[in-house]
């Protein structure tokens, strides 16, 4: 069994890779992993891998392969509340990109509440604790058709002021009237 090509090794370099142990192999449809670490690049990457159909079963996957940047450029353009925190989780639950700290966090499995909602496919909000330990009202996404997630935070402190606020506006209001 081999991996036809590599995206990320020039074409002239390229010769069918021996599969290794433990690595993804498609035989019907194409499946996106992350890598915490490529045997080719010796870094983090997301592979997606798609049969290559012309035997039964399969002998080759064709492998795409992207840094974990293309992901975390999209998480950084987005204009998250300084104070939230906004992630990309794998079809295992790990972090793959992350709005704060990606550096610290990424290849991270996600834990507790959060973990046990995502294995049940329980979407929406929830109270849950993030991975640096902020108590936080947490928004989580169904999983796409490669079973990832987005996952957005939004501290309970936060959501606390902002009900504060709005409650002393309500009774100045009202004592005005």
């Amino acid at each position: 069994i081999f991996l036809m090509a590599h995206t990320l090794v020039p074409w002239a370099q390229t010769e069918p890779i021996p599969l290794q142990a433990g690595a993804p192999f498609e035989t019907s449809e194409p499946a996106a992993y992350f890598s915490p670490y490529s045997p080719v690049l010796k870094k983090p990457v997301v592979g997606v891998f798609a049969p290559v159909t012309n035997s039964d079963p399969p002998r080759y996957n064709v492998g795409v392969s992207f840094e974990l940047s293309v992901i975390q450029e999209i998480v950084n353009l987005q204009k998250f509340p300084s104070d939230s925190v906004a992630a990309v989780i794998d079809q295992d639950h790990r972090v793959i990109a992350r709005s704060r700290k990606p550096e610290e966090w990424v290849g991270k499995s996600a834990t507790g509440d959060l973990k046990r909602r995502a294995q049940a496919g329980d979407v929406g909000f929830a109270e849950s604790t993030t991975l640096d330990g902020v108590r936080s009202l947490t928004y989580l996404t169904r999983g796409n058709r490669y079973g990832w997630s987005v996952v957005f935070a939004l501290p309970m402190a936060a959501l606390n002021q902002a009900a504060w606020r709005i409650t002393i506006q309500a009774v100045a209001a009202s004592a005005t009237l």
